[in-house]
């Protein structure tokens, strides 16, 4: 599967975010005390994104998959 673009950079994003949510309770910053941003650090919405990206991730695959059987036919 070729590699897109956007995706690898959203994975890049991704991961920055998970380093940064895990170092706030070491620098002793709460998340609550971010206000309406304070959905971001939580994991409901991590947990989201990865299972979107995992289904596009599969979904591309299987047409990949589906489209070289049609070309030996």
């Amino acid at each position: 599967m070729n590699r897109i673009d956007e995706l690898e950079g959203l994975r890049g994003l991704l991961a920055v975010w998970v380093v940064v949510v895990h170092l706030l309770p070491a620098a002793g910053i709460e998340s609550h005390s971010f206000g309406i941003f304070a959905p971001l650090f939580g994991e409901l919405i991590r947990v989201q994104i990865f299972c979107i990206m995992s289904g596009f991730v599969i979904f591309m695959m299987m047409a990949k998959l589906q489209e070289s059987s049609t070309d030996r036919l």
